[in-house]
């Protein structure tokens, strides 16, 4: 979450709720851990903000994430524009970024009012599944230019229609599975509520949730989908490397890696 050798003089600009970036002109550099440009672009642009490319002396507020760029650090320490690292940023809306390493997770009313991308109510969830799983979700919220929160929401509802309409679900525990928060919109983390009491074999909110985005994004992982490739010798020898130092199994390693790819080659267009 740091933001890396050039961004250590940034931070600590007197913003303490995302309701004071009204009217703001807010300039971001650098890459954020948790959301795409066009994801934090929306969601400052719904507390009234304006976003722009370039730092100016009529800049408001520059946010500074990994990596950021060398003419807008410098124009910072030249100019002393009110700055916030990544953290700092998350930290205004903490009901959405509870689970990120140091963002307080005691909303406050007016916070958690703010931290809904379509500035209504929401109720955070904690959901595990599959890398993959996520993998693609995220991949498909970056290509319709929506962000994550709204595709597991309208996975979610997918998945309420089908239980309303009487089909069946069987939730089944993550496989090596990666814990996302995800915000719900109040009223249908109510229904999901009202589902997990009447359908059987769902036992949470979170599971609901998980079942939904594997009926969405995912596959029968009880079936054997592959897909063979040719690899060198060389990057053979190179999976195995990094299986064992992450201690973790080579499909695991390369299926990751994969994925990483095709996410680079669909975003980047954008």
């Amino acid at each position: 979450m740091a933001t890396g050798d050039d961004g250590d003089e940034a931070g600590g600009a007197d913003v303490e709720s995302a309701s004071e970036l009204a009217d703001a002109t807010v300039v971001f550099t650098g890459q954020l851990s948790e959301l795409t440009r066009a994801e934090v672009t929306e969601l400052v642009e719904d507390c009234g903000a304006c976003v722009t490319n370039n730092v100016s002396k009529q800049s408001d507020l520059l946010v500074v994430g990994d990596g950021p760029g060398d003419e807008k650090m410098t124009f910072l320490e030249q100019h002393e524009i009110p700055s916030l690292t990544e953290r700092e940023f998350y930290s205004l809306f903490p009901e959405r970024f509870s689970h990120v390493e140091g963002v307080p997770a005691d909303a406050t009313d007016e916070a958690s009012g703010d931290s809904a991308t379509t500035g209504d109510p929401t109720e955070t969830v904690r959901v595990e599944v599959e890398p993959v799983v996520l993998q693609l979700a995220r991949i498909e919220a970056k290509r319709t230019d929506r962000d994550l929160d709204s595709v597991v929401a309208e996975s979610t509802q997918a998945l309420l229609k089908r239980v309303i309409d009487g089909g069946t679900v069987e939730t089944e525990e993550a496989d090596d599975g990666e814990t996302v928060a995800v915000a719900l919109p109040e009223n249908v983390h109510a229904m999901v509520e009202t589902a997990v009491t009447t359908t059987a074999g769902v036992e949470s909110v979170p599971a609901f949730v998980g079942e939904a985005c594997r009926t969405e994004f995912g596959f029968d992982f009880s079936e054997k989908q592959e897909l063979a490739l040719g690899l060198p010798t060389e990057a053979v020898a190179a999976l195995k490397q990094l299986s064992s130092e992450n201690d973790r199994s080579v499909e695991t390693v390369a299926r990751e890696l994969l994925c990483d790819a095709i996410e680079e080659a669909l975003t980047a267009s954008e």
